[in-house]
């Protein structure tokens, strides 16, 4: 079956609302064992100023990845990448609210011992790495540069 461009195009943007969608209900139960909680409705985190409809840094950087293969004609282009999550991480670009969140020492920090620092490793975010011990996909391609 062929499809065309726009057809295609549709159904990449209707995985990516209910990817979004999907996200933004599960936000506020991060972290809660399974069925210790009951999801009827948007719901956000006053406690964390995160508002109902708020998606998190799994949208964020599905944005970002395919903000790049658009702009690479489809080539997986790491230093692209890269740079397109680092943007997510220190600019807010790709997020609900102008701010990565829920982004800390558990989840970055630098990916080897001789891992250069960009510029901007100097914010709170970054400092707080190098303490860390995980190896997430946030520490293998934001916060690195070889």
């Amino acid at each position: 079956m062929d499809i065309s461009d726009e057809t295609m195009l549709r159904l990449l943007q209707s995985a990516m609302y209910g990817e979004a969608i999907g996200d933004a209900l599960g936000v506020p139960y991060e972290g809660c064992a399974r069925d210790t909680f009951t999801c009827i409705t948007m719901t956000g985190s006053e406690a964390a100023g995160i508002p109902a409809g708020t998606f998190s840094d799994d949208t964020s950087m599905a944005l970002a990845t395919l903000d790049s293969l658009m702009h690479r004609d489809g080539v997986v282009d790491p230093d692209d990448l890269r740079e397109r999550y680092r943007d997510w991480l220190f600019d807010g670009k790709y997020t609900a609210g102008g701010a990565a969140f829920g982004v800390g020492a558990p989840h970055t920090r630098p990916c080897t011992p001789t891992t250069v620092w960009a510029a901007s490793a100097t914010t709170a975010t970054a400092r707080s790495c190098a303490a860390s011990r995980s190896r997430s996909s946030v520490c293998r391609t934001t916060m690195c540069v070889r």
